[in-house]
């Protein structure tokens, strides 16, 4: 049984998706002009990034593997114990920089990098998550 905090975690990940879907319908002029439609696919970006480490945290911590000590690390001891695959072990651990940059603000957040690669993000969120539940599903893992 999956437990409420990853339930609500799951369902803020969904809303953030559909969120930044809908920015993908707007032109990059009009993107690169809104502060506000910047900000909301970052955030959104972040928090369905987070989504993704924290599950797979959760699922380092069952099966007893080594304790990353950054969150690209929590990929690659997943990618190592062939939990997610390689290419899209490596897609999400991209995300995880650009989620750094927005967080800890170590460089500007390209606007056009964010707008241009949104679907493609969008793409890794979604197929990392569905890969990590089917995970948890099939190795009787309750996340």
């Amino acid at each position: 049984m999956v437990s409420e905090s990853t339930l609500r975690r799951i369902e803020r990940f969904e809303e953030g998706v559909k969120l930044l879907r809908e920015i993908t319908k707007v032109s990059f002029d009009d993107y690169s002009k809104s502060l506000k439609l910047q900000s909301i696919a970052e955030r959104n970006l972040q928090v369905c990034t987070e989504a993704i480490i924290d599950l797979s945290n959760v699922i380092i911590s069952k099966m007893a593997l080594k304790v990353p000590s950054a969150y690209k690390d929590t990929v690659r001891i997943l990618r190592e114990n062939k939990i997610l695959e390689n290419k899209l072990g490596k897609s999400i651990e991209d995300l995880i920089g650009i989620r750094n940059i927005i967080v800890h603000m170590y460089a500007d957040v390209k606007a056009e990098i964010i707008h241009e690669n949104l679907n493609e993000f969008i793409d890794t969120l979604e197929r990392t998550l569905k890969s990590l539940l089917e995970f948890c599903k099939k190795n009787k893992i309750d996340p």
